[in-house]
């Protein structure tokens, strides 16, 4: 991605950035995004999609256009709300919309792609003001997209695991990140335990004495 285009488009270079760099840049209250924007990060988590699946467990799902999108918003407009703390609950619901549709896995792993950051945010939100109203709304997005939540310190939400269990290839890489982030809790839970026991095989109390 050349560095014109990433300067002539806020909401793409913050995803582009972010997923390639790992760093959010916050400009100056850029909350508007065109379509022609909305198509171009689109595409380009669609490209990360696939490339990610190529190191997936089994046949992963297809892209989830409007989950992807959906997911990227959250992320850009969360992050630019860290600054403008003005903004009243209301003004930042409008911004951090409810998904509409019912979640699925092709919907849960193409939003991840973004959301996975949003811990991050989080923490960053928390050491600047514990009592922000964002992260009220932030977390409650995570208790449904609980695949980014991995890993993410705050109560245990009811899991919807059905939706896990579902698709071969989702469990194997919710197990996995549960194991890669030490998520002691949800490592306890009964549904889960065992196949993160199994997955690490006879190296489990070596890489994972606690468990």
């Amino acid at each position: 991605m050349s560095d014109n285009l990433l300067s002539k488009t806020y909401f793409l270079d913050t995803i582009v950035r972010l997923r390639k760099q790992e760093e959010i840049i916050l400009y100056g209250q850029v909350l508007n995004i065109s379509l022609v924007e909305e198509e171009k990060v689109i595409d380009f988590l669609e490209t990360e999609y696939y490339q990610e699946c190529l190191e997936y467990p089994f046949e992963s799902p297809q892209f989830s256009t409007q989950a992807a999108l959906w997911g990227a918003k959250i992320l850009y407009f969360s992050s630019q709300l860290i600054l403008y703390r003005e903004f009243r609950t209301q003004d930042m619901n409008a911004f951090l919309v409810a998904y509409e549709n019912e979640i699925s896995p092709s919907e849960l792993l193409s939003a991840d792609l973004c959301l996975r950051f949003i811990p991050q945010i989080l923490h960053h939100i928390k050491l600047i003001d514990p009592t922000d109203t964002l992260i009220d709304i932030l977390e409650k997005h995570l208790s449904f997209w609980h695949y980014s939540k991995i890993g993410y310190t705050s109560k245990l939400d009811e899991i919807n695991l059905g939706i896990i269990y579902s698709n071969k290839c989702l469990e194997q890489l919710y197990v996995d990140r549960i194991i890669s982030r030490k998520d002691h809790r949800l490592a306890q839970l009964p549904m889960l335990k065992e196949k993160v026991i199994a997955s690490m095989g006879n190296f489990a109390s070596h890489f994972w004495k606690e468990l």
